[in-house]
């Protein structure tokens, strides 16, 4: 002790003004007295004192069938306190033996593993890089799993290969530890086994992976050679997925243009044609109820009707002027979303901003079913998800057919053409661009009127008639001479859906407005109470005439405002948060900030649970309450 203290006071006073500390000067000072004063013969020794011969001195490794020995033996070379990975051979140190997981440790040790004592060091030459190389080679070879670590996970083979591990990073936060994520196959499951190690740590970056691709493996794999002008189309199974790859060429769906090398994905029910015009190569992975190349198809007949909207587009540029307004009709099930998404998609790869007006009550591309609005284009359609709706413009109808009120159907019609020309006053670019109306299938008696006074009020240039020859002519008839009218066929992949589809594809869309595409969100749940809002339903139930006392006329009940008592039968019902400040304003008129539904009602208290997009309060206290019904039954 006395040659120590010594000798590190003299190494101070060598480097007075350095960064050693005195913690550093003391190690250094016990570093060259105990390599000093331990004779040669004592550096490498046992338990008795006698010097080892070689054939005895300790190993990294026990011998096989050895039992080796555990605790801090100053006698044994320690390196460090590291968990073993799956598949590594046992090391010589404190904790070879333990059991995972490991205890919860007190003490937090930072920095490499300390080196193993300078007795060890005198007489055997321990290289810890190359022994950790040594180990990371025997782990990655495919030799049995020992089981004795598997704690978590289930596995059906304990001796299964471990060949396919892969690792990431991954920090503890707070901690100056993290865990070691080692996944492996066994059979047909993954396993996934957290091990502590110090400071950074690796975790598995494809363990998500692994399981997708597992699963990958037993869907089946078609390729298609498609020609120029032709297209790919394909019905995805029910409870099914699949999923589509660009493997070379170019080629698109419904105007967006396809990545190559990339994978889309398509949930059940999905129907989709992927057209190319020079040609190209295509992968699907998945179950397909249906999937064929078609050579008979319209889209150089939807690409000429674009391309004379864009000359007339540019001669409203020239002449400063606005832009084409179309309208695009149809009966049912003739594909008008569509041809109205691929002149979107077009017209915006050239630069333009068009406007999506969406007059379809039962569809609700923009917003949810139920509800009519607008939708200002600045990015071609997402392929998975469509366009981007980050602030639509959407007014409450409450129903999913125009025929329950249709003077409230036109009044809305109305009130999105005033809105429209509003915006194209003031923004230019909105204006030359102009918009694509797209409409429901009534076409029919009430429903034709509706479209009469649809193009009415939008002062459309352009009307769009899908597969009906008989629309046609009464529309070239009833229309001004001025508005040109257009008679394309529809796809041949169109097909008819029915009720329960129409049902279902309803309800998935208003899942996805409080849930997200593919549940990404978390909506909110929260009372509100009876006192803090006001609910009314826009129309009252009309009264026969002979009810109606003598000498009395009966009223336009359809716009009336009628107040709604919370109650139970309010269960499951959407509400529909208007943006009015009182009830001076025309709250049909009025358009909305969003939607709640109410899954419970309590008369008890006076309250009412609603499911929400947004924590509370709410915005406003003034809601409509539609004729729709949702139940979160996923």
């Amino acid at each position: 002790m006395t040659a120590q203290a010594g000798l590190g006071q003299a190494v101070l006073l060598l480097f007075p003004y350095s960064q050693i500390s005195s913690c550093s000067a003391w190690g250094f000072a016990h570093f060259l007295t105990s390599w000093l004063v331990v004779p040669a013969s004592r550096r490498s020794w046992d338990p008795d004192g006698e010097p080892t011969p070689a054939s005895r001195r300790p190993s990294p490794f026990p011998a096989a069938g050895e039992q080796a020995h555990s605790g801090d033996n100053p006698q044994q070379p320690r390196l460090g306190n590291h968990w073993l990975l799956a598949g590594s051979p046992p090391r010589a140190g404190r904790n070879r033996h333990a059991s995972y997981p490991p205890p919860r440790r007190r003490r937090k040790q930072y920095g490499p593993p300390p080196l193993p004592p300078l007795a060890s060091r005198s007489k055997q030459s321990f290289n810890y890089n190359s022994q950790k190389a040594e180990r990371l080679r025997e782990r990655n070879s495919s030799r049995p799993f020992p089981h004795n670590y598997i704690s978590q996970g289930t596995s059906r083979d304990r001796g299964s290969s471990i060949a396919q591990v892969r690792n990431r990073f991954c920090f503890r936060r707070g901690t100056g530890r993290a865990w070691r994520v080692v996944g492996f196959r066994s059979g047909r499951e993954l396993v996934v086994l957290p091990v502590w190690v110090r400071g950074l740590c690796r975790l598995s970056s494809y363990t998500e992976k692994m399981g997708e691709e597992a699963s990958d493996d037993k869907k089946p794999t078609t390729k298609f050679e498609l020609e120029r002008e032709t297209e790919l189309r394909f019905e995805v199974e029910a409870s099914q997925s699949v999923q589509l790859e660009l493997l070379a060429g170019m080629a698109e769906i419904f105007g967006t243009e396809l990545t190559r090398n990339k994978k889309f994905t398509f949930d059940a029910g999905a129907k989709v044609a992927v057209f190319t015009w020079h040609g190209c190569s295509l992968q699907l992975s998945g179950r397909t109820e249906v999937a064929y190349v078609s050579k008979d198809t319209p889209m150089l007949l939807y690409l000429n009707t674009h391309t004379a909207l864009e000359q007339m587009r540019r001669q409203a540029e020239k002449e400063e002027e606005r832009g084409p307004r179309v309208m695009v009709v149809g009966p049912t099930d003739v594909g008008k979303s569509t041809v109205c998404r691929l002149l979107l998609n077009y017209a915006v790869r050239l630069g333009r901003r068009p406007t999506y007006v969406e007059l379809d009550v039962g569809q609700g591309s923009v917003s949810i079913p139920g509800t009519m609005g607008a939708l200002y284009i600045e990015r071609p359609a997402d392929v998975e998800e469509g366009f981007s709706i980050q602030a639509p413009l959407v007014y409450h109808f409450g129903s999913t057919t125009p025929g329950t009120n249709i003077k409230l159907y036109n009044k809305i019609t109305s009130r999105l053409a005033d809105v429209f020309n509003q915006r194209c006053e003031v923004n230019r670019r909105a204006s030359v661009s102009g918009c694509v109306i797209n409409t429901c299938g009534w076409v029919k008696g009430s429903g034709y009127q509706a479209l009469v006074h649809a193009a009415s009020a939008f002062e459309v240039d352009v009307v769009v008639v899908l597969d009906q020859e008989r629309l046609y002519n009464e529309l070239k008839r009833d229309l001004p001479h001025f508005v040109r009218t257009v008679l394309l066929p529809k796809s041949g992949g169109v097909v008819e859906r029915s009720k329960d589809f129409r049902r279902e594809c309803r309800d998935e869309r208003i899942r996805e407005y409080f849930y997200g595409f593919r549940g990404c969100f978390y909506p909110h749940a929260f009372n509100v109470k009876f006192s803090d809002v006001k609910i009314y339903k826009v129309g009252a139930p009309t009264i026969p005439d002979s009810c109606l006392p003598l000498g009395m006329s009966q009223e336009d009940n359809q716009l009336k405002l009628v107040p709604v008592t919370p109650g139970r039968d309010m269960v499951h019902h959407l509400l529909s948060v208007s943006t009015a400040e009182g009830t001076e304003e025309n709250l049909s008129e009025t358009s909305v900030a969003g939607f709640i539904v109410v899954t419970s009602v309590d008369l008890e208290h006076q309250v009412f649970t609603v499911l929400s997009p947004a924590p509370r309060p709410l915005p406003k206290n003034f809601l409509l309450i539609m004729d729709i019904r949702f139940m979160d039954l996923k």
